[in-house]
């Protein structure tokens, strides 16, 4: 009996689960069922909606949207081509003229260069000119002081008048090296070395292998001191005349008296 009774419990186990899963089953249809219920109610309420928007699709609008905005495009393009076609009317005058313009620049730019060359080369003539004017003032200021000392002997009664430095672009004075003014005899002998060969080298006088002695009668010889303190014969009248003649044929402008 212990053993029959032991069968009949492992039977009505597994009836028991089968009982517990019908429940639970039906239990879960009888919950889902109102949702299942609602779903039917949503998809029958969105089934116009779907009809109305496959009615009023993109497509359909993009195409009535075209035919009404053609005609605007249509007359924009025409607007369009009515502007440019003025603005070429207008701007190839324009352009003509511009290329006028440009051609008359150039013609002035190179009128410009001509009058600069020739500017130039002017003043480059002008420079030439006044050099050598300049040189042959400065050239005959030189001959004339040389033949007033000549008139002076030694300087000593009348002093000599001061030999400028001629240079090739500029006259100087000596003064402008610190150097002793000249005005008679005993000034040149009383130069010392330094200021002696600044003097034979602002002359531009030979003194190569000379000694002092050599040299200071280079110098008196050349500003027109004579050595053994004779008096030219040329009188001091003469001398003056002929610089007034000189000066007149290089300056006729230049007023005198």
């Amino acid at each position: 009996m212990g053993g029959s009774s032991k069968t009949t419990g492992g039977s009505e186990t597994p009836n028991r689960d089968a009982a517990l899963e019908e429940l639970v089953k039906s239990a879960v249809v009888k919950a889902v069922e109102p949702v299942t219920t609602g779903l039917g109610e949503l998809q029958h309420r969105l089934d116009p909606i779907e009809a109305y928007l496959a009615e009023n699709t993109i497509a359909k609008h993009e195409t009535m949207l075209q035919d009404r905005l053609k005609p605007i495009d249509d007359r924009l393009s025409n607007t369009q081509t009515d502007i440019l076609g003025r603005i070429d009317q207008r701007t190839n005058p324009l352009n003509n003229n511009l290329n006028a313009l440009q051609n008359q620049v150039l013609d002035v730019d190179k009128h410009v260069d001509r009058l600069s060359q020739s500017i130039q080369s002017t003043h480059d003539d002008v420079r030439a000119v006044g050099s050598v004017q300049t040189r042959l003032a400065a050239e005959t200021l030189v001959r004339t002081s040389q033949l007033f000392n000549a008139g002076c002997g030694l300087g000593l009664s009348r002093k000599f008048e001061i030999v400028p430095f001629v240079g090739h672009d500029a006259v100087d004075w000596p003064d402008t090296f610190n150097l002793p003014p000249l005005h008679d005899v005993h000034a040149i002998n009383s130069l010392n070395d330094h200021q002696l060969q600044l003097y034979l080298e602002g002359y531009n006088i030979k003194h190569e292998s000379l000694d002092r002695a050599g040299k200071l009668h280079r110098l008196k010889t050349y500003i027109g001191c004579l050595d053994d303190g004779s008096v030219s014969t040329i009188p001091t009248v003469m001398i003056m005349l002929l610089l007034a003649v000189t000066l007149l044929v290089l300056f006729p402008d230049m007023v005198f008296f």
